[in-house]
């Protein structure tokens, strides 16, 4: 598994997964993430699973859903672009749900430019 972190435009992170997901990579991406959120002071996060598989427990993605809120204090929108078929939709949308539910607003989407107009690009 690999990751990559960046910063797009109009003050929004960008994490691009690649490979499979484990619960240690997404903390060792959090604390990356997380750094770079409070240093440029980001407003959206972009994160592409495109290229990735998902390999963690229900519990782990619905704390790490719990949790968002306080990590990522500044930021008011993520979109989360993920393909049909490849992933767990169900696992998502949970994630989806657990973190629109502590205030953080996530939403899912199948097509980059959809996402990118949501975050208002």
């Amino acid at each position: 598994m690999s990751f990559k972190i960046d910063i797009y435009p109009s003050k929004t992170l960008r994490i691009v997964f690649l490979g499979v997901i484990t619960g240690e990579e997404i903390k060792s991406v959090r604390e990356n993430a997380m750094a770079m959120v409070r240093a440029n002071e980001l407003e959206h996060i972009f994160c592409d699973l495109r290229d990735s598989i998902i390999d963690i427990k229900q519990i782990e993605i619905f704390n790490y859903a719990s949790s968002h809120k306080q990590v990522y204090k500044n930021i008011t929108k993520t979109a989360i672009i993920y393909t049909t078929g490849k992933h767990n939709i169900q696992d998502l949308t949970m994630f989806t749900r657990a973190a629109n539910s502590r205030g953080f607003k996530v939403k899912l989407f199948n097509n980059v430019s959809e996402a990118l107009k949501w975050l208002k690009f």
